[in-house]
């Protein structure tokens, strides 16, 4: 399998040396393109192992063994950073025409992923829902950030008390660069 010259900042990568017509990659697998080396974050120098790129949708070869296959992160090398509008570099170089692809893992294997982060990377956080009239009771609770409410009554239709508990939430990667996934 090998990838062609993609144009910077590009989220898919069109390849080819397939076999016709298959299922190639399902979305999660992870593979690294020959030549194509991860960057510091913060100071944009080259590491010493190669970009790992993860396939976000499953992806079938045509007929004459191409396929596009949709990645993250996305592609943008220290010249995009230079001469664009694309602030954050992700490669140290865009792979050369023919670079071989490399999926990690064996083929029909399972592999446990576990994912290791700073308390940093992930934000979640909670809203204090407001409080309806005409319940028999109704209480809200908030500590440490976290809010629950607690709604209580009684339903004559069918004879039963119903009691509710409802939290309002959010979470989002705010640093993504602090956390990895360990696979293995």
């Amino acid at each position: 399998m090998t990838a062609t010259l993609p144009a910077e900042g590009a989220s898919t990568l069109s390849t080819d040396g397939w076999a016709a017509s298959t299922a190639v990659l399902l979305a999660g697998d992870v593979f690294t393109i020959a030549g194509v080396y991860d960057v510091n974050v913060v100071s944009g120098q080259k590491q010493n192992f190669l970009k790992q790129f993860t396939c976000t949708a499953d992806v079938t070869s045509a007929a004459d063994g191409t396929a596009t296959i949709s990645v993250a992160p996305i592609i943008v090398s220290a010249a995009a950073t230079a001469t664009t509008l694309l602030p954050y570099q992700t490669v140290d170089a865009l792979p050369i025409e023919n670079a071989a692809l490399t999926v990690m893992g064996t083929e029909s294997t399972a592999y446990p992923i576990n994912l290791c982060f700073h308390k940093n990377a992930f934000a979640l956080a909670f809203i204090p829902l407001e409080m309806p009239d005409g319940c028999s009771f109704k209480a809200r609770e908030s500590k440490n950030g976290f809010s629950i409410r607690v709604i209580k009554d009684y339903d004559f239709i069918n004879d039963e008390d119903r009691i509710r508990l409802d939290v309002l939430f959010g979470w989002k990667a705010i640093y993504p660069e602090l956390a990895v996934r360990l696979i293995g």
